[in-house]
């Protein structure tokens, strides 16, 4: 949706609270810190809590790529330790089956992206 201002964001989107013209984050928010990356397949996120949550590309329709959070289970997280290609092969099912994997996905507007810049792009 557009208004003479420009795109508005959609309900419930606010990355930042702005008070005073300094930006604090909400502390609402769970931070999440960017682990690895492979192109075109997921981005891996860490929490304090040395949670791990995979964010995963699909294409619900041909010509669309979205993203899907997931926070991965502790057996997940374990393979994925011992094995990185387990990330690839998930993001692989995901990509193909996506509509199996919804009922986990996150609500991307709960946590805050801190992306390491060490990592391959």
């Amino acid at each position: 949706m557009f208004t003479k201002l420009g795109a508005s964001h959609a309900p419930n989107h606010t990355p930042n609270v702005t008070t005073n013209l300094k930006t604090t984050v909400n502390k609402d928010k769970i931070e999440l810190t960017q682990i690895d990356k492979e192109n075109w397949r997921f981005v891996l996120y860490e929490s304090k809590e040395k949670k791990w949550i995979g964010d995963f590309v699909y294409s619900p329709i041909s010509f669309v790529d979205l993203s899907m959070l997931i926070v991965l289970t502790n057996q997940e997280k374990l393979k994925a330790e011992q094995n990185r290609q387990f990330l690839i092969e998930l993001s692989e099912k995901i990509r193909n089956d996506f509509n199996r994997f919804l009922s986990r996905a996150e609500n991307r507007t709960d946590y805050i992206f801190i992306k390491k810049t060490n990592l391959k792009d």
